[in-house]
């Protein structure tokens, strides 16, 4: 049992709207059948989807990045300086992957012009796939509605000798084309992607090798512009030599130090011999770049179709066409064959054999240019022995001559100048020898097993998951912003008290009016049983030691079952044995449920209602089948609350206590009129009513705010009118208490 302490919080109140975790897993228990019917319908809906849709097929090579070259002089630079491979750098290189050059190139190796995948004007509309088509005819209406509402736009010059659809195919070469640095190493994959596995693997090795093909070629142009500047430079500092070594000759001239024609032959011999000597030099240099750029080329395998050497062979240009023709038969083959076909690997050996050819007739190139280098070089060896002598011979008689000195000291300042340029063009030379790319095949893509789009058990049980998710919040939502209160944890948690009874609601034609009869008619039905539930409870309930004897029955706001509640219990108390009198005080209702006496009785005066004695008898009321007394107050009473907040209405509670072993009195809503104030004064507890899921959390709570301030007593909540079906889905402690396993206990 417990006392007064009861009519305080038992604890403090919770926050209206708030949902706990455990009414959120009541929530996933009740509503689980339909989430997963829901679920199973999305990743059904998935599943058909991706059944429809054509599979996509991803190759992927990958490429390391590792060889950088040397920076080459140009103007303003003294020396050649390294590149470090770097974030940039790599980023760059992704960059070079997804220029437009690149992708016609790929179209052009492969043919992609007459693939109807990449070029999507040689498939006719109506064979085009469904969505395609909607996006076509969604843009047809676009392109309408703008004619039609905007002003129309100026016409753009038509560029002549533009396919749209080579254009076109090339855009969808780019789109079918993704490459990223994986992480932050020095690998790029390359992914393609296709409607075939094989082209998929076939595009993205040919990416790849063009890639590398493309990489050459930037170094070549960098180098050409390089070898511009150098030679230039050159050029300007052996015409400064040249006349440096003139003004040295035209000195002896002058100062006729020569003996006779041989002095003179002499000086025109080392003229002659030094000319000799640059223009061998330069060629000694320009043939051994060529041999070292063939040896690089040869040992690399690096693309060789714009050296001067193979553009002038028309045997490598003929290996060359042969070799493109089988590259293209091969792609072509791809599409159709394994690679274990004994077609497929007829065209590879055909390959194989085309490029030993081509490799057979570089390594004779190359030795070709061996016996070249040699000729030059020995002839370089030659001129230089001759003018060695003959400067030996010049300057035994020139030594005595401090002008002639400054004069070839000049010449000999200008010669290394010179010559430090030679050894920069050389530096040059040694660059072109390794014209190889910047990176390397690392993997090849292999030829895809399964589609990379769609997936369809992923994409199947992530739709499934969303749509579970999304319904789950939903009914989060709705019932996180339900207003109502739907089980005793909740009045527990939310307001502090405790739930005295859940009364459901009484069905039936015969009594809508007055569903109380219920409890007398039919006493084994489960709103009979809650009321003797309400009874038990209020049967625990101590004030002062003692039970209870008069007692409150309020709400917050109209229409939510408390006069039900009221007549239940006091019939349940007088059924009980338990001399009991119910007090109608919300004056301002009709009372006609209350069966109210003959207005012909004397009792206008509510000071003669007040009264004890016969006047007070007169209003007075006896059910025959219960034993209950009730005092019905006439519908006369023009102000109720000035007789409410009388002295005399405390003297007729006290009065009728002592009459009665049980007081229960009716009272007006909390929170409409401030009757329920005045007599929670002098109640021993207040019950107080809420309406199952309908009654608002903050108007339970302001109305309960209100009591509290006038110290009432509050004994708990009474829970009315609630669903037992609906109820019993909720998955509360309480639920399922009159429906299910339960429900044969009672009799509607």
């Amino acid at each position: 049992m417990h006392d007064a302490a009861s009519s305080q919080p038992l604890q403090e109140p919770g926050t209206p709207g708030a949902i706990s975790l455990s009414e959120i897993v009541s929530l996933l228990k009740r509503h689980t059948l339909r989430l997963l019917v829901i679920g199973l319908v999305a990743g059904g809906l998935a599943y058909a989807a991706c059944q429809v849709v054509t599979p996509r097929y991803t190759g992927i090579a990958t490429i390391l990045v590792e060889n950088i070259d040397p920076y080459l002089p140009t103007e303003g630079t003294a020396q050649p300086q390294g590149k470090a491979i770097d974030s940039s750098f790599m980023n760059n290189q992704v960059e070079l992957l997804a220029t437009w050059t690149l992708h016609e190139k790929i179209a052009d190796r492969l043919d992609l012009y007459s693939d109807p995948e990449f070029n999507t004007s040689l498939v006719p509309p109506e064979e085009r796939p469904l969505l395609t088509q909607a996006m076509d005819w969604l843009d047809i209406k676009v392109d309408l509605l703008k004619e039609a509402l905007l002003p129309p736009e100026p016409e753009l010059p038509q560029l002549e000798g533009v396919d749209p659809a080579r254009l076109g195919t090339i855009d969808a070469v780019g789109g079918a084309l993704v490459a990223n640095v994986r992480g932050g190493s020095h690998v790029i994959a390359i992914e393609a992607t296709s409607e075939a596995p094989a082209k998929a693997a076939l595009l993205a090795n040919t990416t790849a090798e063009l890639f590398l093909e493309s990489q050459v070629e930037l170094k070549n142009q960098r180098l050409n512009e390089s070898e511009g500047w150098v030679g230039e430079r050159i050029g300007e500092l052996r015409a400064d030599m040249e006349a440096a070594e003139a003004a040295v000759g035209e000195q002896l001239r002058q100062m006729e130090f020569f003996d006779g024609d041989t002095k003179s032959i002499l000086n025109e011999q080392l003229s002659r011999i030094s000319s000799e000597i640059l223009t061998v030099r330069e060629e000694r240099i320009r043939e051994e770049a060529k041999l070292r750029r063939l040896r690089s080329l040869l040992q690399s395998g690096g693309a060789i179709e714009n050296t001067e050497e193979t553009m002038t062979s028309p045997v490598i240009q003929n290996l060359r066409a042969q070799e493109t023709g089988l590259l293209s038969q091969r792609a072509e083959l791809s599409s159709r064959y394994g690679q274990r076909h004994p077609t497929m690997m007829a065209a590879e050996s055909s390959l194989r054999s085309v490029r030993q050819k081509i490799q057979t007739e570089i390594s004779r190139i190359a030795e070709n240019q061996i016996d070249k280098v040699r000729v030059v070089r020995d002839r370089e060896a030659q001129l230089l022995a001759e003018r060695g002598g003959l400067q030996d011979q010049i300057s035994a008689q020139s030594e005595e001559l401090p002008a002639l000195r400054v004069l070839e000291r000049d010449a000999e300042t200008k010669r290394l100048v010179y010559e430090q340029f030679l050894s920069q063009a050389l530096q040059v030379a040694r660059v072109e020898e390794m014209q190889a790319p910047d990176a390397r095949i690392l993997a090849m893509s292999i030829v895809p097993r399964a589609p990379a789009f769609p997936q369809t058990k992923l994409i199947s049980a992530l739709a499934a998951f969303a749509a579970i998710s999304i319904a789950f919040l939903t009914v989060l939502v709705r019932e996180s912003a339900d207003k109502g209160v739907r089980s005793s944890e909740h009045t527990e948690r939310l307001f502090g008290l405790p739930t005295l009874a859940m009364i459901p609601r009484v069905t039936g034609k015969r009594f809508r009016e007055r569903p109380e009869d219920a409890i007398t008619e039919l006493p084994r039905s489960a709103a009979s049983e809650s009321v003797r539930s309400l009874f038990t409870s209020l049967q625990l309930i101590e004030v002062d030691e003692h039970q209870p004897r008069t007692m409150l029955i309020t709400s917050s706001v109209p229409f939510e079952g408390k006069t039900m509640v009221s007549i239940s219990l006091a019939r349940q108390t007088a059924l009980a044995g338990y001399k009991t009198v119910l007090v109608n005080m919300d004056l301002r209702r009709d009372n006609s449920r209350y069966r109210k006496p003959p207005e012909r009785r004397n009792v206008s005066s509510h000071n003669a209602l007040i009264q004890q004695g016969p006047l007070l008898d007169e209003c007075l009321e006896i059910e025959e089948d219960t034993g209950l007394v009730k005092l019905v107050f006439p519908s006369s009473l023009r102000n109720p609350a000035e007789l409410l907040n009388s002295e005399q209405i405390d003297g007729l509670i006290q009065d009728l206590s002592r009459r009665y072993d049980r007081v229960i009195i009716d009272s007006p809503p909390v929170l409409v009129v401030p009757d329920a104030r005045f007599l929670a004064r002098i109640a021993d507890t207040t019950i107080y009513v809420v309406r199952w899921a309908h009654t608002p959390k903050d108007k339970v709570v302001e109305g309960l705010r209100i009591l509290r301030m006038s110290h009432a007593r509050i004994g708990g909540i009474v829970l009315s009118q609630f669903d037992p079906r609906l109820h019993s889905k909720y998955s509360y402690r309480d639920s399922g208490m009159y429906h299910g396993s339960a429900g044969g206990y009672y009799v509607q």
